[in-house]
């Protein structure tokens, strides 16, 4: 039964080439007539014996360019490690001001915040806001007066600093400014600097 259906399958497809073979099948490729039936003949080896298909034109005109695109979206692109969210940023009560802010790391932060989603003030668009732009500004000698009771102001209750990413931004140095007589605590948490404002 499976041999009829793959011979009627074969014929079927194959038909109008076989009707005409001159004007479905260019001359210059040979005996059109035996080419149509050659492909008629590896459906039927493909129904009937599988393993013969290494023996026939089917294997190099349908297998072999599917055994070539497989291996071709083998992946072998090497990943980046994206970095892990710093503990301190779960331990800091939203909204929070990560530092530095700089626009290279906001991508990372933004990341971090999908993990219980507290309020950051920290992003990257393709044009910088006015208000995030007068953060980064107003926070560069931070912990300072001046800069905690604007903090204050816009509601950000938490500063989340990373040292390891401070060196050649205005922050650099941060974690070793006093905070004495600020009205604020401060307290590392595995490598990074949490203050709380409130």
């Amino acid at each position: 039964m499976a041999t009829v259906a793959g011979l009627t399958f074969a014929v079927l497809l194959t038909w109008p080439t076989l009707k005409q073979p001159w004007t479905t099948i260019p001359g210059d490729l040979g005996d059109p007539p035996l080419q149509a039936w050659q492909v008629a003949w590896s459906g039927h080896a493909l129904v009937t014996g599988p393993l013969n298909l290494w023996h026939s034109n089917t294997f190099f005109v349908l297998l072999l360019p599917l055994l070539l695109v497989l291996v071709e979206g083998v992946n072998r692109t090497p990943h980046p490690t994206v970095p892990a969210a710093p503990p301190a940023i779960r331990a800091a009560t939203d909204p929070i001001l990560v530092l530095p802010t700089n626009g290279v790391s906001e991508s990372d932060i933004m990341l971090w915040s999908t993990d219980g989603f507290p309020r950051v003030a920290n992003g990257s668009v393709t044009f910088m806001p006015a208000s995030q732009q007068h953060i980064r500004t107003a926070t560069t000698a931070f912990p300072d007066p001046g800069s905690i009771a604007f903090l204050r102001q816009v509601g950000i209750r938490s500063v989340v600093v990373l040292p390891e990413r401070l060196a050649g931004t205005p922050w650099d140095g941060l974690p070793t400014r006093p905070v004495d007589g600020l009205g604020i605590t401060r307290e590392e948490i595995a490598g990074a600097w949490v203050y709380r404002l409130d």
